[in-house]
Protein backbone atom coordinates (compact mmCIF):
# COMPACT_ATOMS: atom_id res chain seq x y z
CA UNK A 1 0.00 0.00 0.00
CA UNK A 2 2.96 2.76 0.44
CA UNK A 3 3.84 2.28 -2.87
CA UNK A 4 0.41 3.13 -4.04
CA UNK A 5 0.77 6.59 -1.73
CA UNK A 6 1.83 9.39 -3.20
CA UNK A 7 4.40 11.88 -1.77
CA UNK A 8 2.77 14.94 -1.00
CA UNK A 9 4.66 17.76 -2.81
CA UNK A 10 5.44 20.72 -0.93
CA UNK A 11 4.43 23.96 -3.10
CA UNK A 12 8.46 24.48 -4.58
CA UNK A 13 8.37 20.87 -5.14
CA UNK A 14 4.83 20.97 -6.90
CA UNK A 15 6.17 24.57 -8.90
CA UNK A 16 9.07 22.66 -9.71
CA UNK A 17 7.35 19.45 -11.76
CA UNK A 18 4.84 21.99 -13.30
CA UNK A 19 7.68 23.82 -15.27
CA UNK A 20 9.49 20.43 -16.15
CA UNK A 21 6.30 18.86 -17.16
CA UNK A 22 6.32 21.77 -20.29
CA UNK A 23 9.79 20.04 -21.34
CA UNK A 24 8.84 16.55 -20.85
CA UNK A 25 9.88 15.50 -17.62
CA UNK A 26 7.86 13.12 -15.76
CA UNK A 27 8.95 12.22 -12.17
CA UNK A 28 8.52 13.38 -8.45
CA UNK A 29 11.60 11.16 -6.38
CA UNK A 30 13.26 13.47 -4.51
CA UNK A 31 16.61 13.56 -7.19
CA UNK A 32 14.21 13.54 -9.72
CA UNK A 33 13.32 16.91 -7.80
CA UNK A 34 17.00 17.91 -6.81
CA UNK A 35 18.28 17.76 -10.68
CA UNK A 36 14.82 19.55 -11.86
CA UNK A 37 16.18 22.03 -9.00
CA UNK A 38 19.41 22.28 -10.26
CA UNK A 39 18.79 22.75 -13.91
CA UNK A 40 15.96 25.38 -13.41
CA UNK A 41 18.72 27.64 -11.65
CA UNK A 42 20.98 27.03 -14.15
CA UNK A 43 18.28 28.04 -16.45
CA UNK A 44 17.73 31.14 -15.06
CA UNK A 45 21.81 31.93 -15.19
CA UNK A 46 23.09 33.40 -18.93
CA UNK A 47 26.55 31.33 -18.19
CA UNK A 48 27.85 28.77 -20.57
CA UNK A 49 27.25 25.67 -19.68
CA UNK A 50 29.48 22.09 -20.43
CA UNK A 51 26.78 19.57 -20.35
CA UNK A 52 28.38 15.87 -19.18
CA UNK A 53 25.71 13.30 -20.16
CA UNK A 54 25.50 9.55 -20.77
CA UNK A 55 26.15 7.98 -23.96
CA UNK A 56 22.68 7.54 -26.08
CA UNK A 57 20.95 9.78 -23.71
CA UNK A 58 19.02 12.49 -25.67
CA UNK A 59 19.79 15.99 -24.16
CA UNK A 60 17.15 17.97 -25.92
CA UNK A 61 14.64 18.21 -22.71
CA UNK A 62 17.36 19.49 -20.97
CA UNK A 63 18.44 21.86 -23.75
CA UNK A 64 14.41 23.03 -24.25
CA UNK A 65 14.56 23.80 -20.12
CA UNK A 66 18.15 25.71 -20.53
CA UNK A 67 16.61 28.27 -23.37
CA UNK A 68 13.13 28.21 -21.18
CA UNK A 69 11.48 27.27 -24.82
CA UNK A 70 9.92 24.56 -25.40
CA UNK A 71 10.71 23.03 -29.13
CA UNK A 72 13.78 23.70 -30.63
CA UNK A 73 13.11 27.60 -31.41
CA UNK A 74 15.64 30.18 -30.95
CA UNK A 75 18.34 27.09 -30.78
CA UNK A 76 21.69 26.61 -33.02
CA UNK A 77 23.11 23.35 -32.87
CA UNK A 78 27.09 22.60 -34.11
CA UNK A 79 27.14 18.81 -34.34
CA UNK A 80 30.96 18.50 -34.56
CA UNK A 81 30.53 14.46 -33.81
CA UNK A 82 28.38 14.02 -37.09
CA UNK A 83 31.10 16.72 -39.20
CA UNK A 84 33.59 14.65 -42.07
CA UNK A 85 35.85 18.02 -40.69
CA UNK A 86 35.87 19.20 -37.66
CA UNK A 87 38.08 22.25 -38.54
CA UNK A 88 34.87 23.69 -40.70
CA UNK A 89 32.69 24.10 -37.51
CA UNK A 90 35.58 26.86 -36.33
CA UNK A 91 33.98 28.70 -39.85
CA UNK A 92 30.67 28.47 -38.18
CA UNK A 93 31.04 29.61 -34.83
CA UNK A 94 33.60 32.33 -35.43
CA UNK A 95 33.03 33.40 -39.28
CA UNK A 96 35.33 32.92 -42.53
CA UNK A 97 36.34 36.25 -43.71
CA UNK A 98 34.56 35.58 -47.41
CA UNK A 99 31.33 34.68 -45.66
CA UNK A 100 30.92 37.55 -42.89
CA UNK A 101 29.01 39.78 -45.27
CA UNK A 102 26.72 37.08 -46.02
CA UNK A 103 26.29 35.65 -43.07
CA UNK A 104 27.04 36.40 -39.24
CA UNK A 105 29.38 33.64 -37.34
CA UNK A 106 26.72 32.44 -34.52
CA UNK A 107 29.09 33.13 -31.36
CA UNK A 108 28.05 36.92 -32.81
CA UNK A 109 24.11 36.25 -33.96
CA UNK A 110 21.73 37.78 -31.32
CA UNK A 111 18.78 35.93 -33.28
CA UNK A 112 20.16 32.62 -31.07
CA UNK A 113 19.21 32.31 -28.03
CA UNK A 114 21.04 28.98 -27.69
CA UNK A 115 24.10 27.81 -29.35
CA UNK A 116 24.35 23.78 -29.01
CA UNK A 117 27.99 22.62 -29.53
CA UNK A 118 27.77 18.84 -29.46
CA UNK A 119 31.02 16.96 -29.16
CA UNK A 120 33.30 19.85 -28.51
CA UNK A 121 36.12 17.73 -27.70
CA UNK A 122 36.85 16.60 -31.98
CA UNK A 123 37.04 20.43 -32.43
CA UNK A 124 41.00 21.02 -33.21
CA UNK A 125 43.03 22.39 -29.97
CA UNK A 126 43.52 25.89 -31.53
CA UNK A 127 39.67 25.82 -31.83
CA UNK A 128 39.01 25.03 -28.26
CA UNK A 129 41.43 27.57 -26.92
CA UNK A 130 39.97 30.09 -29.04
CA UNK A 131 36.31 29.31 -27.72
CA UNK A 132 37.43 29.25 -24.15
CA UNK A 133 39.19 32.67 -24.94
CA UNK A 134 35.62 34.45 -26.32
CA UNK A 135 33.45 32.64 -23.45
CA UNK A 136 35.85 34.32 -21.11
CA UNK A 137 36.05 37.55 -22.57
CA UNK A 138 32.74 37.66 -23.68
CA UNK A 139 34.20 38.81 -26.97
CA UNK A 140 36.04 37.63 -30.15
CA UNK A 141 37.75 38.82 -33.27
CA UNK A 142 36.03 38.65 -36.52
CA UNK A 143 38.20 36.61 -38.75
CA UNK A 144 40.35 38.75 -40.97
CA UNK A 145 39.38 41.91 -39.44
CA UNK A 146 40.49 43.58 -36.42
CA UNK A 147 37.09 43.81 -35.11
CA UNK A 148 35.73 42.44 -31.78
CA UNK A 149 31.90 41.04 -31.76
CA UNK A 150 30.17 40.06 -28.54
CA UNK A 151 29.53 36.71 -28.25
CA UNK A 152 25.35 36.72 -28.40
CA UNK A 153 24.17 33.51 -27.75
CA UNK A 154 24.05 31.40 -24.46
CA UNK A 155 26.37 28.67 -25.65
CA UNK A 156 26.04 25.06 -24.22
CA UNK A 157 29.16 22.48 -24.84
CA UNK A 158 27.27 18.73 -24.81
CA UNK A 159 30.13 15.92 -24.11
CA UNK A 160 29.09 12.12 -23.86
CA UNK A 161 30.45 11.69 -20.25
CA UNK A 162 32.94 9.09 -20.58
CA UNK A 163 34.34 10.37 -24.04
CA UNK A 164 35.22 13.74 -22.81
CA UNK A 165 37.87 12.30 -20.39
CA UNK A 166 41.42 13.78 -21.84
CA UNK A 167 40.17 15.41 -24.89
CA UNK A 168 38.70 18.59 -24.04
CA UNK A 169 41.54 21.13 -23.69
CA UNK A 170 42.15 22.67 -20.21
CA UNK A 171 41.25 26.13 -21.03
CA UNK A 172 38.19 25.14 -22.19
CA UNK A 173 36.98 23.24 -19.12
CA UNK A 174 38.58 26.37 -17.18
CA UNK A 175 36.81 28.86 -18.90
CA UNK A 176 34.09 29.50 -16.54
CA UNK A 177 31.48 27.29 -17.39
CA UNK A 178 29.33 25.44 -14.97
CA UNK A 179 29.56 21.65 -15.73
CA UNK A 180 26.16 19.43 -14.58
CA UNK A 181 25.93 15.85 -15.51
CA UNK A 182 22.65 14.86 -16.43
CA UNK A 183 21.81 10.88 -16.43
Amino acid sequence: QASKRRAALDSESASLVSWSQRFGFVGRSKPHLEFLHRLRTMAAAADAILLLAEPGLAPMPVLQALSGVPGAQGMLHVDVAGEDFPARARSILFGHPDTMAKRRPAMADSEVGLLVVHAPHRLPGATQRRLARALRDGVFRAPGTRRTLPVAPRVVLVCDFPVMAGRVEEDLLGAGLEADLVT
